[in-house]
């Protein structure tokens, strides 16, 4: 049996970190979200330095929906992509903090952060003995 293991976007932010191991120009953000029974309002993406914002991206669910050319439904999950450009240094740890905006948590329908059993894309350092102490899954897509 196969599961997801999501992480509901509540009131406070969800965040990442995560260090680059070489420079990288951003273009996008593809966090690894979950979308149940067309939540409203948005999300919002964004790389974080020390604590602070260095760029951002917000999408409304419909957006969201549209852009990945996906009819509106129960529920969707997968890579979305956030258009947001920055430029990332190496060896210098960032976060992704995903939140809603204009949105209000409600079981019967919200969005979530995904945390992806085996995580291919990105390595972490630290190892975990539960699945839910696993790194959120999101992908950067740019160029070097």
């Amino acid at each position: 049996m196969s599961y997801l293991l999501i992480e509901p976007i509540e009131a406070v932010p969800v965040e990442q970190t995560f260090k680059m191991f070489e420079r990288l120009q951003v273009q996008a953000v593809r966090p690894y979200l979950y979308l149940h029974n067309d939540p409203t309002g948005s999300i919002k993406v964004a790389i974080k330095y020390d604590g602070q914002k260095i760029a951002s991206k917000t999408l409304t669910v419909a957006e969201i929906l549209n852009l990945a050319e996906l009819p509106a439904g129960q529920y969707h999950y997968g890579f979305f992509t956030f258009d947001i450009e920055a430029v990332l240094n190496i060896k210098t740890e960032y976060q992704i903090e995903v939140s809603g905006v204009g949105y209000g948590y409600d079981p019967n329908s919200y969005f979530g952060w995904i945390k992806p059993h085996e995580n291919l894309i990105n390595t972490f350092s630290e190892s975990v003995l539960y699945d839910d102490q696993n790194p959120f899954g999101f992908q950067l897509w740019g160029y070097k």
